[in-house]
């Protein structure tokens, strides 16, 4: 069963290579860090199998948090999301930036001011969005316009990038995200020496194996293939409307989600490739 899960990562991420090289290169900003996430969860997997669980729910943080920016970095390149990106253009996610409140919205705005013909060339490339705000993440000034991981999932929830999620930002952040900040964070009872001595057992051995620690693991990496899953698909979804093939292969994408049971996958595939 964690073999399967962690392979859909992987599996779902073809819908998006394996597609016309316009629809590639269209959605190549979330393929990049998808990409991440698959090799990540697949790393993540590999530490659980040699029982150590706190190495291997970081791994999977990380993996989360691939699929949630590079969702919303890739919606940020289209002007279709980004001219309803009401979260963070609230007033109260402005920081002070040389003098100026200014928030990720009005980097884009200056960035296209610049170079007009840029917004045309990010539709049809979203990844060239990273050559517009590398420069945010060079500097401890400008950093403070890149909006927070919550508020990403604030907004990507608001573009409803989750369908048919109800509440991404309870059940992703604070409840999934939550858990595995709980191994990154390492809090005592999630060294390897607090987990044993939590379970009642030698903390000299440091680590062994356990059947409740994998199958906690299981639970976390199958709810991080499920946000991928959906991630893809809803980045897709305009293009699975006029693309018979690639309506194909999501359809095809059926038989992968029932195998790891995920039904919330399974009714946003049917609801795409009808």
């Amino acid at each position: 069963m964690a073999g399967m899960g962690q392979s859909s990562f992987a599996e779902f991420n073809s819908l998006v290579s394996s597609a016309q090289p316009e629809i590639f290169h269209r959605h190549s900003a979330f393929y990049i860090y998808h990409t991440d996430a698959t090799f990540f969860s697949r790393r993540a997997l590999r530490e659980a199998l040699c029982s150590y669980y706190g190495a291997a729910g970081s791994l999977l943080r990380n993996a989360c948090e691939a699929i949630l920016r590079g969702a919303f970095w890739e919606c940020l390149a289209h002007q279709r999301y980004r001219g309803r990106a009401e979260i963070v253009g609230e007033p109260k996610r402005k920081r002070k930036i040389e003098g100026t409140q200014r928030n990720i919205l009005n980097w884009m705005n200056d960035v296209f001011h610049a170079g007009p013909q840029l917004e045309a060339l990010l539709e049809k490339e979203s990844g060239g969005i990273f050559d517009r705000i590398s420069a945010l993440f060079e500097s401890e000034v400008l950093l403070a316009a890149v909006p927070s991981l919550k508020t990403m999932l604030e907004q990507l929830s608001a573009w409803k990038m989750f369908e048919p999620v109800t509440d991404p930002v309870s059940e992703i952040y604070d409840d999934l995200y939550g858990s595995l900040c709980k191994d990154t964070h390492l809090i005592p009872g999630k060294t390897m020496m607090g987990r044993l001595m939590v379970a009642g057992r030698d903390p000299s051995t440091v680590f062994e194996p356990s059947q409740e620690e994998f199958g906690g693991f299981l639970g976390l990496l199958h709810r991080v293939a499920e946000v991928g899953a959906l991630a893809v698909l809803n980045v897709l979804e305009d293009d699975a409307r006029s693309d018979d093939a690639l309506r194909a292969n999501i359809a095809a994408m059926q038989s992968v989600a029932e195998r790891i049971s995920l039904p919330r996958v399974v009714r946003r595939i049917q609801t795409l490739a009808s």
